[in-house]
């Protein structure tokens, strides 16, 4: 509590276009909604207790569902093993945890936050005795969920009492960017792997439909849209029906992978295999590709495409 989670969650909306959901401003809400649970929800607040995990859930998944976007940031849950059990049962096969960031900073510091957010701040749970209650229930029950995380090795310490806001984001970025880049490899080679068995579906799925490309076939032009790929998707299926025999793969090397906020640039050398099996026949061609992925509406959209060279061999598509 006060370690300045929600500022920091704020920041990477901003910067990642992250969807970030605070279980406890969805409580706050929910008590001032008068509904039937309010009351309940205001009383554990005040208490410094963690409202039950039931009723957590349901406003999350609520507010997942409603939202556009896949990428969560989920603030202040879970915090205690009742919380852990809820979301794997209700949650686990729907969602993956790719990380837990946990951000550290001394007791006397987070109290001396607490008081001073609790001038204007208008919360309840916002002095000195209710701070300290979940300063306890924290060390009692949420503790041993950060060890549970730390185990499965997802979590990412945050050094949060030395410096304003941004000097605590450019670690949070040091932690959170790792994760971003090995989504966008991710994407990528199932693109890659799209394009490899001819699945149209899959690659449209991925692609922007005012996808650009700059490439050799392109005979030194930049092409906008699809159709123009449409086209090797038809030959390749054609030639797979052919000559079912022959199978390709594309392998990703050398990747480097930059993230500017919701643009993120992933170039690399595309090493593409085919087999023969009719005769045991193996060959290999390479090239060096570039891919540019925009986040829209919550979504990683590949938006643009070059490849640089001609290349000599079996592949020709996209």
């Amino acid at each position: 509590p006060g370690a300045g989670k929600g500022t920091q969650c704020e920041m990477m909306v901003q910067r990642y276009g992250f969807v970030h959901l605070s279980a406890g401003e969805l409580l706050r809400q929910e008590r001032a909604s008068g509904s039937p649970d309010g009351q309940m929800i205001e009383d554990f607040i005040k208490e410094g207790k963690i409202v039950p995990v039931a009723v957590t859930l349901g406003l999350l998944r609520k507010a997942m569902e409603a939202s556009k976007g896949n990428r969560f940031l989920i603030d202040g849950f879970p915090r205690n093993w009742d919380n852990i059990q809820g979301w794997e049962e209700v949650m686990g096969g729907q969602a993956q945890v790719d990380c837990v960031l946990f951000i550290e900073c001394p007791e006397a510091e987070l109290e001396r936050r607490l008081l001073h957010r609790g001038e204007t701040s208008g919360r309840t749970d916002d002095n000195i005795e209710s701070a300290r209650k979940r300063f306890k229930t924290y060390v009692e029950s949420t503790m041993p969920v950060v060890h549970h995380f730390d185990v499965a090795g997802k979590v990412r310490r945050v050094p949060g009492a030395v410096g304003g806001p941004e000097a605590v984001f450019e670690r949070t970025r040091g932690a959170v960017e790792p994760f971003l880049q090995d989504e966008l490899l991710q994407l990528t080679k199932r693109l890659l792997d799209a394009i490899s068995e001819g699945n149209w579906d899959i690659y449209t799925d991925l692609c922007h439909e005012s996808l650009t490309c700059f490439e050799p076939e392109a005979v030194g032009h930049m092409v906008e849209g699809l159709d123009f790929h449409k086209f090797y998707f038809k030959d390749a299926s054609e030639e797979k029906r052919e000559a079912p025999q022959i199978v390709r793969q594309s392998t990703i090397a050398n990747p480097h992978v930059r993230i500017m906020g919701t643009s993120a640039v992933v170039s690399y050398t595309r090493v593409v295999q085919a087999t023969d099996l009719r005769f045991n026949t193996h060959s290999s061609v390479s090239f060096e590709e570039t891919r540019v992925w925009e986040l829209i509406d919550g979504v990683w959209k590949h938006v643009h495409f070059h490849r640089s060279g001609t290349p000599e061999g079996p592949v020709a598509n996209k």
